[in-house]
């Protein structure tokens, strides 16, 4: 078989390995070596502060699209919480089924204190559980299969069991479509969760359980509306999800939308912020230090891939990732610039997207091409009209359009790529039908 050196191909560059292969921040071990803050993180540490602090509770929603950084946000609220000694629930959710995910919820304190070895005496357990249960539960401490679910997940709680319930295979507990009681379910949380000087409850990837019966998720929403509405103090809530299925569970469940305390949406990355998070993942895979940290990268080509991205991180990196790979196998390429970044990244989705991917000082020449010339032909010397510049200048300019290969040339005559000539003249033609339809309209 064929075997390929990757790692050496990026040596040329100072790099062990391509920095932006890891798309997610679970596959990054040291994740607060990456970050880059926005404004969004100011107000959660704000929000985490005054719960902490003041011994409050309060409940939030973090909204964005997918690669926004919502992930990595709630890990880090999570380690927060318990490293400051409270008790932390990161779900993320993986199914659409309710049962599974609200025993996954509980299952985190069997996990949890069977980490802490919990250890209690028989006289203690025998009391709690002649308290929990009636009288004779001391008698008969091994029947298990007589007990719900969670009942087998407060005696565990409280000491009383050996070793943790099997949670996995709820399908023989108790818990069922049937008998899911969403307030007795939401109590049992708050009264566990109360157990601690701090707690959070965090679940991520909110939209993965929409596809459940609507009757399924009145059920689950109620669930964690009851635990919001009488939440333990110094504990946090926090859900994380697409702008749509934000929008979908507000209509599913008003009410619970309208406990939450506050909302909070991912915003895109500023140009600023996009070039710290390159140069953190460009030294985070440093083999050795450059004087350059953003080497092979220049701003320029950062800048217009965030602009492709629309401020997104995880398209910023699929982008950069693709334009590195590219570069360690051409060999004439020593550094990486907004050029050569567009030379690479063809075959656009849309007008709009193509022309984002023009370097900035030359995006007005495509734009004009595209709106005046329906794509082209058109010469350089027509295009000099239109801009009020040079001749040579814009020659220039146009030839270096098509030596990126944004536009192509014949006979002295320049025009967009055929890939995306067919979408533009496809937008003209929508255009030009919409007067045609209000004509219509007006006569009848």
């Amino acid at each position: 078989m064929f075997k390929i050196d990757v790692s050496s191909s990026y040596e040329r560059f100072g790099l062990e390995k391509n920095p932006f292969t890891d798309l997610s921040s679970e596959a990054i071990r040291d994740i607060e070596k990456i970050h880059v803050s926005q404004e969004i993180d100011s107000r959660i540490a704000d929000i985490l502060s005054d719960v902490i602090g003041e011994n409050s509770g309060i409940a939030l929603s973090l909204v964005g699209p997918l690669g926004s950084g919502k992930t990595q946000r709630l890990k880090g609220v999570h380690k927060l919480i318990q490293e400051s000694g409270g008790m932390s629930i990161y779900q993320k959710i993986d199914s659409n089924d309710i049962i599974k995910t609200t025993l996954d919820i509980f299952s985190y304190f069997s996990e949890y204190e069977e980490e802490e070895g919990i250890e209690q005496s028989v006289e203690e357990v025998a009391i709690a559980e002649e308290s929990e249960f009636g009288e004779g539960a001391y008698e008969q401490p091994y029947q298990e299969e007589k007990l719900s679910f969670f009942q087998k997940i407060k005696r565990f709680f409280s000491g009383g069991a050996r070793s943790a319930p099997v949670v996995e295979e709820y399908e023989d507990s108790e818990l069922t479509r049937a008998n899911y009681n969403s307030q007795d379910i939401g109590n049992q949380l708050i009264d566990y969760l109360g157990e601690y000087k701090r707690s959070a409850l965090i679940i991520d990837e909110m939209e993965n359980i929409l596809t459940a019966p609507n009757t399924d998720l009145i059920l689950f929403f109620e669930f964690i509306r009851e635990f919001i509405s009488n939440m333990p103090e110094s504990s946090v809530f926090i859900m994380a999800c697409t702008n749509n299925a934000y929008d979908r569970i507000r209509e599913i469940n008003p009410a619970f939308v309208a406990r939450l305390h506050n909302e909070l949406f991912s915003e895109p990355l500023s140009d600023e912020r996009a070039i710290k998070l390159v140069q953190k993942r460009l030294e985070y895979s440093r083999r050795k230090s450059i004087i350059n940290p953003l080497y092979p990268f220049e701003e320029s080509a950062i800048v217009l891939a965030n602009s492709m991205a629309k401020g997104n991180p995880r398209d910023l990196l699929k982008l950069l990732h693709t334009t590195l790979f590219t570069a360690t196998r051409d060999n004439f390429v020593e550094f990486i610039d907004d050029r050569y970044l567009a030379k690479v990244l063809t075959g656009p989705s849309s007008v709009e997207e193509y022309i984002r991917r023009v370097p900035s000082d030359l995006r007005e020449d495509v734009r004009i091409i595209i709106e005046k010339y329906g794509g082209g032909p058109v010469t350089y010397i027509q295009l000099a009209k239109d801009t009020q510049e040079s001749v040579t200048k814009q020659y220039t300019k146009l030839e270096e359009l098509v030596a990126m290969g944004i536009l192509s040339s014949e006979k002295g005559k320049y025009q967009i790529n055929s890939s995306v000539i067919q979408m533009v003249r496809a937008s003209i033609r929508r255009e030009s039908e919409k007067p045609k339809e209000s004509k219509k309209e007006t006569k009848k």
